[in-house]
């Protein structure tokens, strides 16, 4: 996917610990751009997101999704460079407490996906923790197991962030 690559705008913050390569971009946020990375990279940490290999997570403000979606996640590998990557985008039209939590929420799936829990294969066909649901559309949403991990967690990190930025 040629979307991680071609937002040379994009803010940059690269987290690298022992057998760990994150990289975190943002795009559409403006001024806010470093601080939804921070928000990101905070996620991460919390959530442990580690791979072997690069993960590169591109998190973008979008005015095209409907109003019913908060956020959404995408993800591509690229064996020959043994890149993942994944793209996070979020609703613009969502007030700043609700960003936030959709921004946790994404952030569980790329969780999710780095541990290899998660591959969605096509727009019904997910892998969950090896085991292939060919209909995802069949289960309610907040009935999928990835879903219910999620929402699980998201408030929660949401709350450990503004814990964190009150102190500073």
């Amino acid at each position: 996917m040629n979307w991680i690559f071609s937002s040379l705008a994009a803010a940059l913050i690269c987290s690298s610990a022992a057998g760990r390569q994150l990289t975190i971009y943002s795009t559409g946020f403006g001024n806010n751009a470093e601080q939804i990375i921070e928000q990101a990279r905070f996620y991460a940490d919390e959530l442990n997101i580690a791979s072997g290999q690069p993960l590169i997570v591109m998190v973008m403000l979008s005015d095209k999704l409907p109003d019913n979606i908060s956020g959404m996640m995408v993800h591509d590998e690229n064996e020959v460079l043994h890149l993942r990557n994944v793209m996070i985008k979020l609703n613009a039209a969502l007030p700043a407490d609700d960003l936030s939590r959709a921004l946790a929420h994404e952030m569980v799936h790329v969780a999710q996906y780095a541990r290899g829990d998660l591959m969605r294969i096509n727009n019904t066909m997910f892998r969950w923790q090896g085991q292939l649901i060919f209909d995802s559309a069949s289960i309610p949403y907040r009935q999928r197991k990835w879903e219910k991990e999620a929402f699980a967690k998201e408030e929660e990190l949401r709350k450990a962030y503004k814990k964190l930025i009150s102190r500073q």
